[in-house]
């Protein structure tokens, strides 16, 4: 009799939540999602505009490697560079997501300097369809934030003795705050052909007697 007492006394004081409980606990998940949601939503659609901007990356990497041999770029166009890319000639990727297109790149070998361009890539449809990325080339050698300067000294290859590199240096600048005192370049080895990358941290004309980096 003592411990149905004891039981029905435990009953009677425990209670449920209180209606301003669950408006604070509805409040505070209401909260976190309108946060999470959009920043998920970002994190996914970064993510897929990631393969997207890495096929451009591939795509400009061929087409100034083609305007090195061909300054007019008449022989780097899209149907030329598929094959090094990895698309068809009409430019779709393998898994057909993604089409690419080629505005040729020149190259000014008076100024070492790329121009023309630019290369795009679209989502075709799917998870994919508003998605796209370009590569804007200045014709004066700048990124497209205006953070760096892009210089080149035409760089060539000896097939006839032993298929090395020659010429260059490439080299990238700084042109505003903080990065107005870096520079890197790319220098080639007259005899050896070996690349070797410089760096400077104060100021923005890079030589070969820099410190490697």
């Amino acid at each position: 009799m003592g411990t149905l007492k004891l039981v029905k006394g435990r009953l009677a004081t425990e209670a449920g939540f209180t209606l301003m409980e669950l408006l604070v606990v509805v409040l505070i998940v209401g909260i976190l999602a309108a946060v999470g949601v959009p920043l998920y939503l970002g994190y996914v659609r970064d993510s897929r505009l990631a393969e997207a901007k890495a096929m451009a990356g591939a795509a400009l990497t061929a087409a100034q490697a083609c305007a090195q041999n061909d300054p007019s770029g008449g022989t780097c166009k899209l149907a030329d560079l598929a094959q090094r890319i990895g698309v068809t000639a009409a430019g779709v990727s393998g898994d057909g997501r993604w089409t690419v297109a080629i505005t040729p790149v020149t190259l000014d070998v008076t100024n070492n300097r790329f121009g023309a361009g630019p290369i795009t890539v679209a989502g075709n449809g799917g998870n994919v369809a508003d998605l796209s990325a370009g590569v804007f080339i200045d014709a004066a050698g700048v990124t497209g934030d205006g953070r760096w300067e892009v210089g080149i000294t035409t760089v060539t290859l000896d097939t006839t003795t032993n298929n090395r590199f020659l010429g260059g240096p490439v080299t990238v600048a700084g042109r505003v705050a903080p990065v107005d005192n870096m520079a890197a370049g790319i220098f080639i080895d007259t005899g050896s052909g070996v690349l070797t990358m410089r760096c400077k941290t104060d100021g923005t004309a890079v030589a070969a007697t820099d410190g490697t980096c």
